[in-house]
């Protein structure tokens, strides 16, 4: 796509936005796609939506999650302002901790969640990682994407499942379809890296004689449908049969959760 006009905010190294054929940017007159932006972060979202305004460009840029405190602003005037522009956050949890808690988002993803008009994309792997690009490129208002900065394994999945990736709720795996309607059963819900906790978490508790099932969400806003992700989250746990009398569902979260969005 020629008209990427990739930058970080003095941490390519660290958010890896910068692709092999990336030329910079600079005063000299040949032309660039990558702008380093400095340690600036509200600049360069400000600078991200100018450019979306002008039209012609998909600009993106990175920095660590909890810094969209200070792009916070410039994050909500593109929701207000509907541009095409795509915020990439990675070091979305705890699960790298080597530059302590003032590095850790806690809040951060379900602050961001409650910008109406702004999608958020946690994914758990390379898989959902390409579709949440996929989705951020087709869409014509802003997207946020909140990268692990540690590895996580691929998740393999059907063709249902991957169908169900752009609609932000679907089952990874179900119960057993032999079960025993009274056995001990339990739906995990899990989100970006937790995802492989939750897959863990399945073999442990066999052992322990409880069948699990995991639902994989993804709530996130919608420019048209504010509250798509609960929806897309509902339908896709309405298949575990959670209504059922001895379900259990428990949460796996590396942060604050909001539960109205």
């Amino acid at each position: 796509m020629p008209e990427l006009l990739g930058g970080s905010a003095a941490l390519t190294g660290s958010n890896l936005t910068r692709w092999k054929e990336a030329v910079d940017v600079t005063a000299a007159p040949e032309k660039g796609n990558y702008i380093h932006y400095g340690v600036c972060e509200f600049s360069m979202s400000a600078v991200m939506n100018g450019i979306a305004l002008h039209k012609g460009y998909l600009p993106f840029g990175g920095t660590f999650l909890t810094f969209s405190d200070y792009s916070r602003n410039a994050l909500r005037m593109a929701a207000l302002m509907k541009t095409r522009t795509v915020f990439v956050f990675t070091h979305d949890s705890i699960g790298l901790g080597e530059d302590g808690p003032t590095h850790q988002p806690i809040e951060h993803a379900a602050t961001l969640r409650m910008i109406p008009g702004l999608d958020v994309w946690r994914p758990c792997d390379t898989l959902e990682t390409a579709q949440a690009w996929i989705g951020a490129v087709e869409r014509d208002w802003p997207s946020c994407l909140l990268l692990s900065r540690q590895n996580l394994p691929f998740v393999p999945r059907d063709e249902a499942q991957i169908d169900g990736i752009e609609r932000g709720g679907y089952v990874l795996v179900d119960w057993p379809s032999q079960s025993e309607r009274d056995a001990r059963r339990v739906v995990l819900i899990a989100i970006g890296s937790e995802v492989t906790l939750a897959l863990a978490a399945v073999e442990a508790l066999k052992k322990e004689g409880v069948l699990a099932a995991v639902c994989r969400t993804e709530r996130r806003g919608d420019r048209h449908r504010p509250l798509r992700g609960v929806c897309a989250r509902r339908r896709a746990l309405r298949t575990f049969r959670c209504d059922d009398a001895g379900d259990r569902r428990r949460s796996a979260s590396r942060g604050r959760v909001n539960f109205i969005c």
